[in-house]
């Protein structure tokens, strides 16, 4: 009664909506674009210290780190935020937050740019 497993979806910000904390238990990625929609809906966020996950998250700030493959770590993580309520809400105040900051469509916009002008200087 605490897991729901609602498979294949097309609507992901409904389920998002839905959840109270986003895992993400990756052995590889690039920043994954699921995280970030996680973030922007202000959900915390749980995922591994692979390359790219570990890019979204602050460690105790708006979610949780674990070594990969760890399932012990991650089992106690996520243990840690179905019990705390208070906990998972600040952390998907702040999960909004640092998309806001830093992945919205228009910040990377500009970040790309930015590098595209420095490579074309040099």
């Amino acid at each position: 009664g605490i897991i729901e497993w609602y498979g294949f979806t097309s609507e992901i910000k409904e389920v998002l909506l839905k959840c109270d904390v986003y895992c993400l238990p990756s052995f590889r990625e690039g920043i994954p674009k699921s995280i970030i929609e996680a973030m922007a809906i202000g959900r915390p966020i749980l995922t591994t210290e692979a390359p790219g996950c570990e890019d979204t998250v602050i460690e105790g700030v708006n979610g949780f780190k674990v070594p990969v493959g760890n399932t012990k770590a991650l089992s106690e993580k996520l243990k840690i935020l179905i019990e705390d309520e208070s906990l998972r809400n600040k952390m998907g105040k702040k999960s909004r937050k640092i998309f806001e900051e830093n992945f919205t469509l228009d910040n990377v916009s500009k970040r790309v740019f930015k590098v595209y002008a420095q490579c074309l200087q040099n």
